[in-house]
């Protein structure tokens, strides 16, 4: 292809993006003047790093741009330099002359040299193409998590990801994000380090952007070999399915390596923790799990040790006013009772000092319930004993429905603390019970003994809010009339709402309702006779009305107007045979106009139909003379 041809290939490819010479030159990195020189073919096309820097701008194929700039693909190239293809092409090639030159033996009077040149020529292209298209993907990209077999929540926890590339094939890859979680608990503990860098350089995630996870530093390092490259040849990933499309790994051998130090939040819980390295290659997603990690709390001095159950230290998170530096989490040994404590809270002991430790530790001995009511599950000590927090900070209890005496709705269960000074236990404020997840939470601040607190008052009903609508109805209407039942009591009851009209039973509806509930009974009456009739449902009175239904009234016979007979018409009389009297003529009756139209108008309306008539005949009759006239002469 001409230079020209491959200049106007260039301008077609930039305007179907909508780019400029300006900014096509701007994303490419050369000279405005010499790209337009390109596209006008007054110069050769560039060097294949321009093309390929080209190729990325427009968003089209590499190998396009290079053959159609009369140069080989860099990956054609390298298969053809790869020491074993060379070595099988050239042996398919000697034997393709051997045979070639026994053809060119019964050939006479042809170019017989010349055909084998363009027949080996053309045999080496496909043999090319053949054994690029059908070579078998390779696992090329490998990755490699090395932790260390434990942790201290709170401190810096480090550990590296190795991502290489053991082959020369082009891996797609174009996102690396790596999560640290908590193993049975991922939802609730999990880091996200999203978008690791894709070359040498670092990162720095803030708690916020790790998911309020603690922060942490990526340092990446990647070889001379990790680069941007595209090609048509796939890669596989331990097995799982080709990738193709835009990648690193050009060239050969490459590998970058992540160097990440993440510090857990110091309220998160012990235990076993996982890396997973995740990788994007082509809209295909590779993970890859490492080594599990026990995390344990507490530590200094000679190293990580293993703090009491249920003990959760905040030295490295509360400051010498008490104020918490980041929100904490602090949890029982038995995961049943959480506290959260927001950043910015201040929190200190009994003695006005900050706080080093918060402690949850289930009670062996729990003070006596409050009347009629029972301590669900465990009571729980909270410490230090006597520590307070401003604002209020959130204690989670999580409950076992089962144990719920029978009739209590777990709707009305309550968390509660117990005042050791008046022996009294104290409902907390802003009670939240979530039925779905078996939890109820609630403000406090300070802390002491607390439990989950379930009433058992047996049921009680109080009826209120007796409704007639309508209150005034004709015979053989329907009303309704209501009333609301409530259960002051605890656990679930029976109530017969009664109906008496006229101190009369008429009907009666049993309703259950739940403890701390209140249902509305609704019953329908049809109106008999008229009349004001009293209401009575369980001693609310009211009263409604049935109206009088007025008699037919008879409409008054009406007399027809008289008829006037048609006027008769006298016989008629013979005159005398001399003289015949005058005969007067019978009156004539005018025929009225239409109705709408007077007199003057009417006749207005005739003289214009005769005129228009008339000249309409005579219009005809002249062009009927006129055309005989024609015919004559």
């Amino acid at each position: 292809m001409t230079a020209k041809e491959f200049g106007a290939h260039l301008r077609e490819l930039r305007k179907a993006r909508g780019l400029t010479l300006r900014e096509l030159a701007q994303l490419v990195g050369v000279d405005f003047s010499y790209l337009s020189k390109i596209e006008s073919g007054a110069v050769p096309p560039p060097s294949e790093k321009v093309i390929s820097r080209i190729a990325v701008a427009l968003k089209t194929t590499e190998n396009e741009l290079i053959n159609l700039a009369g140069r080989i693909p860099p990956d054609v190239a390298r298969t053809v330099q790869n020491s074993k293809t060379a070595q099988r092409l050239v042996r398919v090639s000697n034997k393709f002359r051997e045979v070639a030159q026994m053809t060119t033996q019964g050939l006479r009077g042809l170019r017989s040299s010349a055909m084998v040149k363009v027949a080996i020529s053309l045999f080496l292209v496909v043999a090319v193409s053949v054994s690029l298209w059908f070579a078998s993907p390779v696992s090329a990209l490998n990755i490699a998590i090395t932790t260390p077999t434990s942790g201290t929540i709170g401190s810096s926890y480090s550990f590296t990801v190795d991502i290489n590339i053991n082959t020369s094939e082009l891996v797609p890859v174009s996102d690396v994000t790596v999560y640290i979680y908590r193993s049975g608990t991922r939802s609730s503990y999990q880091a996200t380090l999203a978008a690791l860098p894709l070359n040498t350089g670092s990162k720095t995630y803030t708690n916020t952007e790790t998911g309020s996870a603690g922060p942490a530093t990526v340092t990446a390092t990647a070889n001379s070999g990790w680069s941007w490259a595209y090609g048509y040849r796939s890669a596989t990933f331990e097995g799982a399915p080709s990738a193709w499309g835009y990648g690193y790994g050009y060239g050969g051998l490459s590998s970058i390596s992540y160097a990440i130090s993440w510090t857990p939040p110091v309220g998160w819980p012990a235990g076993t923790y996982l890396v997973e390295t995740q990788i994007t290659a082509s809209s295909t997603q590779f993970v890859k799990t490492g080594s599990s990690i026990n995390m344990t709390t507490g530590g200094g001095g000679g190293g990580p040790t293993t703090p009491t159950p249920g003990t959760t230290s905040v030295t490295n998170v509360v400051d010498t006013n008490g104020k918490f530096t980041q929100s904490v989490t602090a949890q029982s040994a038995d995961e049943k009772v959480n506290i959260t404590i927001n950043k910015d809270t201040v929190g200190k002991t009994s003695a006005g000092a900050p706080l080093s430790s918060i402690t949850v530790q289930p009670m062996t001995a729990t003070p006596d319930p409050p009347a009629q009511a029972n301590v669900i599950g465990l009571a729980y000590n909270l410490g230090p004993e006597g520590a307070t927090f401003s604002p209020p900070i959130t204690v989670t209890f999580q409950y076992d429905p089962n144990d719920l005496p029978a009739g209590v709705d777990e709707s009305n269960l309550v968390l509660a603390f117990y005042d050791e000074t008046t022996g009294t236990w104290i409902t907390l404020t802003d009670i939240l019970v979530d039925t779905a997840t078996n939890t109820i939470s609630g403000k406090t601040s300070h802390f002491t003994v607390f439990s989950v607190i379930a009433y058992t008052r047996p049921a009680a009903f109080a009826v209120s809010g007796l409704t007639i609508t309508p209150q005034e109805v004709n015979p053989g209407e329907s009303m309704s009339i209501s009333v609301a039942v409530q259960n002051t009591g605890d656990l679930e009851g029976t109530y017969n709402a009664v109906l008496k009209i006229d101190n009369a039973v008429v009907t009666t509806k049993t309703v259950t309702v739940a403890g701390k509930h209140t249902e509305t009974v609704t019953f329908s009456v049809t109106a008999g006779a008229a009349g004001t009739y009293a209401v009575d449902v369980n001693g609310l009175a009211g009263t409604f009305t049935v109206k009088a239904t007025a008699p037919p009234t008879t409409p008054p016979p009406t007399t027809p107007p008289p008829t006037t007979p048609p006027p008769t018409t006298p016989p008629p009389t013979t005159p005398p045979p001399t003289t015949p009297p005058p005969t007067t003529p019978p009156p004539t009756t005018p025929v009225p106009p239409p109705p709408g139209i007077s007199g003057w108008l009417l006749t207005v309306i005739i003289i214009l139909a005769v005129v228009i008539i008339g000249l309409a005949v005579w219009f005809i009759i002249s062009r009927r003379r006129g055309t005989e006239h024609h015919l004559k002469t």
